[in-house]
C-alpha cells in the first residue's frame, strides 16, 4: 500500500473526527474508548470498523486498513449511504418537533 493510499483513510480515537470522516465519505477505523464511538458507528452502518482499545490488537487494525484502502470507492460510498439515513431521520424528527411546536402555539 502506498502512501497516498493511506492518507485516503482515518484512524480515530475522538467521536467528531469520526463524524467529520464520515460526512466526507473518508474511510475509516474508530476506536471504541467510549460507547458513544460504537453508537455512532452502529448509526452509520460502520460497527465493523470500530474496535475496541480494551484488548487492541494492532493487526486487526492494520487488517482493516488495507480492506479499506483496497476498497475504498465502496466504503466511501456506504459511509454517504449511511450518513444520508441518520440526515433524512433527524431531519423528520425535527419537521416532527416543529409542528408539534407549532401546533402548541395555536
Amino acid at each position: 500500500m502506498t502512501n497516498e493510499e493511506y492518507r485516503r483513510l482515518t484512524l480515530y480515537l475522538l467521536l467528531h473526527v469520526g463524524v467529520v470522516a464520515a460526512c466526507r465519505q473518508v474511510p475509516f477505523v474508530a476506536l471504541n474508548y467510549r460507547s458513544e464511538v460504537m453508537d455512532f458507528c452502529q448509526s452509520i452502518g460502520w460497527e465493523r470498523f470500530c474496535v475496541s482499545t480494551e484488548n487492541l490488537d494492532p493487526d486487526q487494525i492494520l487488517d482493516f486498513i488495507e480492506v479499506l484502502a483496497d476498497t475504498r470507492d465502496e466504503y466511501s460510498s456506504q459511509l454517504q449511504q449511511g450518513t444520508m439515513r441518520v440526515r433524512e431521520r433527524l431531519l423528520a424528527a425535527v419537521q416532527r418537533t416543529v409542528s408539534a411546536l407549532v401546533g402548541n402555539l395555536r
